[in-house]
């Protein structure tokens, strides 16, 4: 009988305590701070902790180290699952997918592991692991779920409205001057997560106001185009931003909208403000 569990990481945005009621465990990234501290992101520190201290340190996100990766599988194996189905950060943004698929190479006489290429981050992730966990409780077949993710990665769209360039422009992801003159002109960037994995600006508009209006159409427009199975309303730390948003397209999927917090990995490289909706259709 197979008993199948879930890999993923915290850059799911999927709440710790999911491990306890769910078949599904969470490997944490790295948060490090320019004075030479580093924590494992949800376990030791918050949201809200690290976005109150970038303002006052350099920071940025790795991959998590080796030894959760191993600790996860270990705990997999002594708990008797048969077969694993990592999803992790896409590939294309961090060394995680490579990292736990070296780990992983070590267990392969112990348990059958599928790696899916996710292309994703956040509540896109977060919610193909939970529909997957789910499935495996109630029995579907490790290839039905396998095939279910693959196919639930590939029809997703994820669009996020930047709420200050400061943040870009620390990172090196946009110039400086550029975003001295984007903050001047109170330009908004739209970034997108591409098909190939990568997050990247594809619009740009004046103030807070049209970019969440530029949201609420790209969400409609591809609401025209698909039969949505399911929309999540991302924010970080803007809830009042995220029901007005909510109010305007929740008329376009018959299914209830969700409102998720986003988490550290989009924050610290765009900055407190970020909201944007998670696509994932039929």
């Amino acid at each position: 009988m197979q008993k199948i569990g879930i890999l993923t990481d915290t850059t799911s945005d999927l709440s710790l305590e999911v491990q306890d009621t769910e078949n599904i465990k969470i490997i944490p990234l790295q948060v490090i701070f320019n004075d030479g501290r580093t924590f494992r992101d949800k376990y030791d520190i918050s949201y809200r902790e690290c976005m109150a201290s970038l303002d006052e340190y350099d920071t940025k996100t790795s991959l998590p180290v080796i030894a959760e990766a191993v600790r996860a599988f270990d705990e997999f194996v002594e708990e008797g699952y048969t077969h694993v189905i990592v999803m992790t950060i896409s590939h294309t943004l961090s060394g995680t997918y490579n990292m736990v698929k070296n780990v992983s190479e070590e267990y392969k006489d112990k348990l059958v592991i599928e790696h899916i290429a996710t292309r994703s981050v956040a509540y896109g992730i977060g919610h193909v692991a939970i529909e997957s966990a789910r499935m495996a409780a109630a029995g579907e077949s490790f290839d039905s779920i396998v095939s279910y993710a693959g196919r639930s990665f590939e029809n997703q769209q994820i669009n996020f409205a930047v709420e200050t360039l400061k943040y870009l422009q620390k990172g090196g992801r946009i110039g400086r001057l550029s975003g001295t003159i984007g903050e001047a002109l109170d330009i908004k960037p739209i970034i997108n997560m591409t098909e190939e994995g990568k997050l990247v600006p594809v619009d740009k508009v004046r103030g807070r106001k049209k970019s969440i209006l530029k949201i609420e159409e790209i969400t409609k427009s591809l609401a025209e185009k698909h039969s949505m199975d399911k929309i999540y309303i991302a924010h970080g730390d803007r809830l009042e931003d995220a029901q007005k948003l909510k109010e305007r397209i929740s008329d376009i999927t018959e299914k209830e909208v969700d409102i998720v917090d986003l988490g550290t990995l989009v924050s610290v490289h765009a900055g407190p403000g970020v909201l944007g909706t998670i696509c994932i259709w039929k």
